[in-house]
């Protein structure tokens, strides 16, 4: 996986970004599950994977997972989601890492996990710094993308390349102020919202 907003690479901890609502603002934590993987190859095969990744943008070492008994040949559409499915998404079924823990989603508000966690600086209208926490969690709200990006035996010989436009969680088909909106844990209108935008934030760059 890589990370880009607007396709200027990511970097942390800097208010440089803007959205189509222009806010300027930062990213200082970017944690999501990529869950249900789906590869549809040349032949027709489909083949799936049970597996599920925990990436953070500020770990390099999540960057990168690996999904056995998918095809060598060349492919026409990947799909996969941003959270858990409902079988997975239970309240301390995940292995207790610090990164699961981490992402324990409070059972007063339905229990499971967060399927992601995106959160920084902006400014504001009154040109003050504010902080913002995009949350999202329950089984409605998982994000299912699909990407029909075919691609020849020769380019995904080293893999599926991953890239995920941070901007556009808040852009479209829902267009997100800062000002407005920067909390969504456990509003169910926003998280909606946060959800429908995922759809659009991944691409495949092989």
């Amino acid at each position: 996986m890589s990370f880009n907003v607007n396709g200027v690479p990511l970097r942390v901890d800097t208010i440089q970004f803007r959205n189509l609502s222009g806010n300027s603002f930062s990213i200082t934590r970017l944690d999501f599950y990529i869950s249900n993987i789906e590869i549809t190859s040349v032949t027709g095969a489909i083949y799936k994977s049970t597996k599920f990744f925990y990436v953070s943008a500020r770990d390099t070492s999540t960057y990168h997972f690996t999904v056995n008994g998918l095809p060598l040949t060349g492919i026409t559409s990947f799909r996969c989601c941003i959270g858990l499915s409902a079988s997975q998404n239970i309240s301390n079924s995940l292995t207790p890492t610090q990164a699961n823990l981490n992402m324990a989603w409070p059972d007063n508000m339905g229990g499971g996990y967060h399927f992601l966690k995106l959160e920084g600086h902006y400014i504001a209208s009154n040109l003050q710094v504010y902080g913002y926490a995009m949350h999202l969690g329950k089984n409605q709200n998982l994000v299912e993308i699909t990407l029909s990006t075919p691609l020849y035996e020769s380019q995904v010989s080293n893999g599926i390349k991953l890239a995920m436009d941070v901007a556009k969680w808040y852009n479209a088909p829902a267009k997100i102020d800062l000002n407005n909106t920067n909390y969504t844990m456990g509003i169910d209108s926003l998280m909606a919202k946060l959800s429908q935008n995922g759809k659009n934030v991944l691409s495949i760059t092989n």
